[in-house]
């Protein structure tokens, strides 16, 4: 039980920390803002991360009568055009207080692919939330879309950050592991 417990805790931090971040994170960046429409449009993109936030709590929630924690997905058809065009709209605040450039490139020719939408956007958005934090100033952090063989799509991120330390290396596809802020 007290196992179950942890771990239950473990995901929760883990799947929680992308949304409340990301809400935290645009609250202090409204507080400067004095543009009407930037405003509206971060509180449009609030009100999406807040539902997220609470369909993760449901999935935990769901999950624990069963004891279990794989936590189910919902495959829906994903238009990657419009999937980037969200994307690129959710970054623009962090993109910009940096002076950063986002450069995005679909090679997929408006590809439409079957995934969880929802998990697959919390799974780009942190690691280009990580590769703004860690790229310079006035630097640029580059998410590139393309076909594979076999048909599958395969997201890249690049940015000029420092990169991972090679002791972290070994351990980044560890559940919950978190290398260094530096």
């Amino acid at each position: 039980a007290n196992e179950l417990k942890e771990n239950f805790i473990r995901i929760a931090g883990h799947e929680l920390r992308t949304p409340v971040s990301y809400i935290v994170g645009m609250a202090s960046l409204m507080q400067k803002s004095k543009d009407p429409e930037r405003l509206s449009k971060a509180i449009e993109t609030m009100g999406f991360k807040a539902g997220r936030l609470d369909e993760i709590i449901q999935a935990m929630f769901k999950l624990i009568p069963d004891q279990s924690l794989s936590e189910r997905v919902h495959y829906t058809n994903v238009r990657i055009e419009k999937f980037l065009a969200d994307i690129e709209e959710s970054m623009k605040p962090w993109v910009d207080r940096r002076h950063q450039k986002l450069i995005i490139k679909d090679e997929t020719n408006n590809s439409v692919i079957f995934a969880d939408e929802g998990k697959l956007r919390d799974v780009i958005e942190n690691l280009l939330m990580n590769a703004v934090k860690f790229t310079p100033d006035e630097g640029w952090v580059k998410l590139t879309v393309q076909r594979r063989l076999g048909g599958l799509v395969a997201f890249q991120i690049t940015d000029q950050g420092p990169g991972i330390p090679e002791n972290d290396q070994p351990h980044i596809f560890e559940p919950f592991f978190s290398g260094s802020d530096t």
